[in-house]
């Protein structure tokens, strides 16, 4: 048994977070510089305010969530309990997160509370640009976006999605935008599945595509030290 076992997850435990551009910079390895004139997809986007930041910096940038949903009125309640709930995950599974690049919690909690109210600023101003949608299915066009990133659902909550919809949520990635990056490759627990990355590779690289490994730059999640890159061949 591993130390980071637990009960099977539940569509409740999926945690809606608030990172930042400066956050995603490091997940992904990006530079900004490259993005200019570029179309970017966050995928799911949750209350991030990279798309946000993005657009500021005139970056054409959309995002997809089941959260952009609901009651308007309510997201902000939503995306605050949210934030609460990271805290409180922070706080109670310490052991996950790496502390050495982290910051202390106060810092951390501080920077999710500004990122959110990013989202929501960005959210009310540019409705169009946050989509009601779910992977596998996406409602684009083929290479509508020139990068697709998509951060902590696949590979994070591996217990409760299988390889199929791995698969079936990377091809449909790669099938609307040039270019893919998943981040990270270990789930909440901390634990890499090293069957599920074996099978992703394997059918994505079966259907065409170049699948690599880089190093990310991100230091949050223990053990969470690389990301999924994804091109044509």
């Amino acid at each position: 048994m591993s130390e980071y076992d637990t009960e099977p997850l539940q569509m409740s435990d999926v945690l809606v977070t608030a990172r930042s551009l400066e956050e995603y910079i490091a997940m992904f390895d990006l530079d900004i510089d490259d993005l200019a004139g570029k179309c970017v997809l966050d995928c799911p986007g949750g209350s991030a305010s990279a798309p946000a930041e993005l657009a500021a910096r005139g970056i054409e940038s959309f995002a997809i969530d089941p959260l952009y949903g609901g009651d308007r009125h309510l997201l902000a309640d939503r995306v605050a309990h949210e934030v609460e709930r990271w805290a409180d995950f922070a706080r109670t599974h310490g052991e996950r997160l790496d502390w050495q690049q982290s910051g202390t919690g106060e810092e951390l909690y501080r920077a999710r509370v500004h990122s959110a109210q990013q989202f929501l600023d960005d959210f009310n101003a540019r409705p169009a640009h946050y989509i009601d949608a779910t992977l596998p299915h996406l409602p684009f066009s083929d290479d509508a976006f020139d990068l697709a990133v998509s951060s902590h659902l696949l590979f994070t909550y591996a217990g409760m999605f299988d390889a199929d919809f791995h698969v079936a949520s990377l091809l449909e990635l790669a099938r609307v935008a040039k270019e893919v990056r998943a981040y990270p490759l270990v789930s909440i627990e901390g634990v890499e599945d090293a069957a599920l990355l074996d099978t992703v590779t394997s059918e994505l690289t079966d259907a065409g595509l170049e699948v690599e490994r880089p190093a990310s730059r991100y230091r949050r999640q223990v053990r969470a030290t690389t990301y999924l890159r994804i091109t044509r061949r």
